[in-house]
């Protein structure tokens, strides 16, 4: 898990996903030099019915693969992967049964990226409600930005990508890698800095202190 434990900086390749039952989107990002190198959506309304999570599983790991061919072998390291978060509750257009089919997706998900050796940043993902906040401060004239707001961004943004007739699904994963690189990882630092310092008061253990200050020192370094 890079999450605390390692810097941005030690990694170029951002493989992300917009996890669902029947059709997730996916997209490749090299955050250093801001260039979409592949994109694309796993259906597994192709699937056979009785097959449809060894279909998903298969699908994934296809396309990690995919993204370290594309990146080169010997660049695999540079690569990590997230996801956006699986939601804890129904919404107004979601059922039960999506909560469960999306359950079940981020947790073979978790499994395929376990199974091929692959960072992933954290084991939750990136709330949606993070991405609408960070693109609401890049669509500066835009209150509530939809997913066609959000999709228009990325298409105007990544103009030598052909997006073709990619589906939101694809621009919802990249959104939530893009929230990810150039905003959240900075503020969960930060928060946790917060959250130490809070901690630290609570000590008067002098070993305690240096040890908790010690923590803090190593992720500053991480912003730095």
């Amino acid at each position: 898990m890079i999450k605390y434990q390692r810097k941005l900086n030690d990694f170029q390749y951002i493989l992300s996903f917009d996890l669902a039952k029947r059709v997730s989107g996916y997209a490749l990002w090299d955050f250093k030099n801001d260039k979409v190198l592949m994109a694309g959506v796993i259906d597994t309304r192709l699937a056979p019915s009785d097959f449809i999570w060894k279909f998903f599983y298969d699908e994934v790991d296809k396309v990690i693969k995919k993204a370290q061919k594309i990146i080169g072998v010997n660049k695999s390291s540079l690569l990590f992967l997230t996801k956006e978060k699986l939601p804890t509750q129904n919404g107004p257009h979601s059922t039960i049964e999506t909560l469960q089919g999306l359950a079940q997706a981020h947790s073979i998900f978790d499994l395929v990226a376990s199974n091929a050796g692959i960072e992933m940043y954290d084991y939750e993902g990136i709330h949606s409600v993070s991405v609408k906040a960070y693109f609401k401060s890049l669509l500066i004239d835009n209150e509530k930005p939809q997913k066609e707001d959000i999709a228009k961004y990325i298409k105007e943004r990544f103009v030598g990508f052909d997006f073709g007739s990619l589906s939101l699904d694809v621009t919802d994963a990249l959104a939530v890698a893009i929230t990810l690189v150039e905003k959240k990882y900075d503020m969960d630092i930060k928060d946790e800095i917060k959250r130490i310092k809070k901690e630290l008061k609570t000590y008067k253990s002098v070993a305690k202190k240096n040890e908790l200050e010690e923590q803090i020192k190593h992720l500053q370094e991480f912003t730095a």
